[in-house]
């Protein structure tokens, strides 16, 4: 007889739970917290996720924002989300070995409770398989769903049966992949007592696809672009919490103080590669940090900042930053100028272009001027620029570490879409840009044919200009993924 047969459907009823020994002489009932907790917290943003693909950032934001929440509650709900968004398929793949019928078929809040608890125990090391069972069926109760507490805790505890203290590099159906670490980029993984994952001698993309998390066509493609080897070492790094880089603004203060502020604040930061560029190893909130309000700085990954400074914007030219939007990149531009010349910021999105005033603001730059356009930037004035920079809208397969839904949100049809606007957009910016004038063409993917192929493919119809340059940044060596080609119209005509 199969023992999955056994297993309680999804409305059986929870036992009454025990009362436990909390001190000496001391019996406390079931009752537990009413407020907001970490993993009530994430359990909201997930669901939302899970129910209508809402960022779980922006829930968590929302969430935090109504009451006072421990620095260490907000820190573990935002990993606990971010966690199972991101490696939701590993979780799904396994649970469905634990379920008589897909994950994907419960009832969402259930599907969600069931994923945060799967991944406390697979992938979460600081907490205790006792405290990551009975913490999520808590929240059952807590969000007055008591009738999936029985269901939750046998699930859960079957699967933390199978998991076993051993730990291996050895990449197989029956090893799941941890998340990634900044300071080990060597894979680890949990061995467990069945295979749970697809084998990898049989399909290695599938393989991948399941144990790191990625839509299958994505490591498909990594593995016909580098190889196993190179794969596994993209799928593990995009896990991994990834540094942060902070760009300093020389016109408010110096690297060095603002290299002062954040180890005064217990910061871990090093120098970067340019004298306003810092790195951090982890994510930290920098709202938090002194200097932020006063523009100090700006977050900023040492791979985008390097599209300005391929660009080399100098005192007195006339600029044109065609996607403008957050506006770290025109704000970067203004401040190599030190706002001594002028910059016409543009984007199609009237929201996003608010972001690029505050960020100006912030920053106490000036000598940029923002306007929406239309997508097909009809409405553009007529006039000529010294340079263009178009950091076109692309896949994001370079920074797909940096928000936990992007895996998700890219298909290979729009990857074709997007290549008919990346084309329009740099034929633009070609088209105003000066005689002997200068173009950068920048994405954050790491796909040939939204970088190095296309750019050819639109130079083949324009006999006056030629690549100057092109960089190319590896996610991992040091940060994110991107790609910038530098542009020059070689005529007077």
């Amino acid at each position: 007889m199969s023992n999955r047969k056994m297993r309680p459907g999804p409305n059986a009823p929870s036992r009454k739970p025990r009362t436990r020994r909390t001190g000496p002489g001391l019996r406390r009932g079931p009752s537990r917290p009413t407020g907001p907790t970490s993993r009530r917290l994430a359990y909201a943003a997930i669901e939302a996720y899970l129910s209508r693909g809402a960022f779980v950032g922006h829930v968590l934001a929302d969430q935090m924002q109504r009451g006072d929440i421990d620095r260490r509650d907000r820190s573990l709900a935002t990993e606990l989300a971010n966690g199972v968004v991101r490696r939701r398929a590993t979780l799904e793949t396994i649970l469905d070995s634990y379920l008589r019928r897909p994950a994907e078929e419960l009832e969402t809040g259930l599907r969600a409770l069931l994923m945060l608890g799967a991944y406390q125990l697979l992938l979460l090391e600081s907490v205790p398989p006792h405290a990551a069972v009975h913490e999520t069926v808590g929240v059952a109760h807590q969000i007055g769903m008591p009738r999936w507490a029985g269901f939750l805790n046998a699930v859960l505890r079957t699967l933390q049966s199978d998991l076993t203290d051993e730990m291996t590099a050895t990449l197989a159906s029956d090893t799941i992949p941890l998340n990634g670490r900044n300071d080990d980029p060597a894979v680890r993984a949990r061995r467990v007592n069945k295979p749970l994952l697809p084998d990898p001698e049989e399909n290695q993309a599938a393989y991948l696809a399941a144990a790191f998390s990625y839509p299958e066509w994505i490591t498909a493609r990594w593995l016909e672009l580098s190889g196993w080897d190179e794969a596994v070492r993209l799928c593990n790094w995009f896990n991994s919490p990834g540094m942060m880089g902070l760009r300093v603004n020389l016109l408010r203060t110096d690297r060095e103080k603002v290299l002062d502020v954040l180890r005064t604040a217990g910061v871990e930061a090093t120098e970067g590669a340019f004298p306003e560029s810092i790195r951090l190893p982890g994510t930290i909130r920098v709202e938090d940090i002194p200097g932020f309000a006063e523009g100090w700085f700006s977050v900023q990954d040492e791979s985008a900042m390097h599209a300005a400074r391929l660009l080399d914007p100098k005192v007195g030219e006339s600029i044109w930053d065609v996607c403008a939007a957050p506006g770290g990149k025109t704000a970067h531009m203004a401040e190599l100028i030190s706002c001594e010349g002028r910059i016409f910021s543009t984007d199609v999105d009237a929201g996003r272009l608010q972001q690029v005033e505050g960020n100006i603001r912030r920053l106490g730059l000036r000598a940029i001027e923002i306007m929406q356009v239309s997508a097909d930037l009809s409405d553009v004035p007529q006039r000529l620029f010294d340079a263009v920079l178009v950091d076109v809208p692309c896949s994001n397969s370079g920074v797909l570490g940096k928000r936990p839904e992007a895996r998700w949100r890219m298909e290979p049809d729009h990857l074709r879409e997007l290549a008919v606007t990346q084309r329009r957009l740099l034929a633009a910016a070609m088209a105003h840009a000066k005689p002997r004038g200068r173009v950068v063409y920048s994405t954050c993917s790491m796909f040939p044919d939204e970088n190095a192929e296309l750019v050819r493919d639109v130079l083949i119809r324009q006999d006056i200009w030629r690549i100057e340059k092109e960089q190319i940044h590896v996610p991992g060596q040091p940060g994110d993924g991107s790609y910038q080609a530098l542009l020059v119209r070689n005529t007077d005509s």
